[in-house]
């Protein structure tokens, strides 16, 4: 019995060493499956809240936490085991000999009632042109996002991917206090208007000071309270180089979904976003750095001592 005893704890130790080495690329496979999953989640979920937005429809953010991967394995020879976090087994176990394995993703969601910039971006976002389109038919061309919705075809185009990811991200996991300024407040001086009709109004506005030339989106407070979005790029007149600072740009938005005339726009209050050339981040407060390098050199004391400590 003893010997026998001995070569069964031999042959499983054996087992495990030939087997180590497949049960790491397995287990990063799966963990990549599992963050490609979450990550899906809020993609799908801004698209989903522009869609209702862009039809009316109430929506609800929500915030997911709490990810947990669960499972069982069974082992050749009817052996068993559970486990949480898959990849606690590599550290564990290092072994891949399950027969069967059975994983389930769960996370609690919760809805955000206390945000309203989100559901503000949201709502500007669906109703600014050339963000989120729409139309009975799939489009002809390759375009960054798309889904069906009661008949119609709402899609996000190429040129629009950037503008959607920030918008993703500053909805969802970008919520900390914000270290770099997003914006450039500004106040429109003039605006006049170019070409208008029942679905499209282009204009031309003045800042009174300047910003990076190029593609972006402004947000302006209008003189009755409302706040409304259009995208602006530069003119073709007179054109300066992109990234160079000017006060003269060309909005344009949809008339029939924003409610809002040229005359609207003077003197407003706005907030500039550039696609490509935000604003510099602050210098950093010296004061700041000066009590993290003291804190660094009271851990580094602390962790001197107890090392020294017999």
């Amino acid at each position: 019995m003893p010997q026998r005893l001995s070569l069964c704890v031999i042959c499983v130790g054996f087992l495990v060493i030939c087997t180590s080495g497949c049960q790491v690329p397995s287990l990063t496979r799966k963990m990549s499956s599992v963050r490609g999953s979450i990550q899906d989640l809020y993609f799908d979920q801004g698209l989903d809240n522009l869609i209702r937005a862009r039809n009316q429809l109430p929506f609800i953010h929500l915030a997911y936490r709490d990810f947990q991967v669960t499972g069982t394995d069974v082992l050749g020879g009817g052996a068993k085991f559970n486990y949480t976090d898959a990849a606690a087994i590599t550290k564990m176990f290092g072994v891949d000999a399950a027969g069967k394995r059975t994983e389930f993703v769960s996370y609690k969601a919760a809805p955000i009632t206390d945000q309203n910039d989100i559901y503000e971006q949201f709502m500007a976002f669906a109703h600014t042109p050339g963000l989120l389109e729409v139309s009975p038919e799939p489009p002809p061309f390759p375009v960054y996002a798309i889904r069906e919705y009661c008949g119609e075809y709402y899609w996000i185009p190429q040129e629009a991917a950037s503008a959607f990811m920030h918008l993703v991200m500053g909805t969802s996991m970008m919520r900390g206090a914000e270290t770099v300024p997003a914006a450039q407040e500004r106040r429109i001086v003039t605006a006049s208007l170019i070409t208008g009709d029942e679905e499209e109004t282009i204009a031309k506005i003045v800042l009174d000071q300047p910003v990076p030339g190029g593609d972006g989106t402004i947000v302006a407070t209008l003189d009755d309270g409302r706040k409304v979005r259009f995208r602006v790029k530069l003119p073709a007149a007179n054109r300066p180089d992109d990234g160079a600072p000017t006060t003269e740009f060309q909005a344009q938005w949809d008339p029939s979904e924003e409610k809002f005339t040229v005359h609207n726009l003077v003197n407003a209050q706005v907030r500039f976003y550039s696609d490509l050339h935000p604003p510099e981040a602050p210098a950093a407060d010296q004061t700041q750095l000066q009590i993290l390098d003291t804190l660094e050199t009271i851990q580094a004391l602390q962790f001197s001592t107890e090392r020294t400590v017999p």
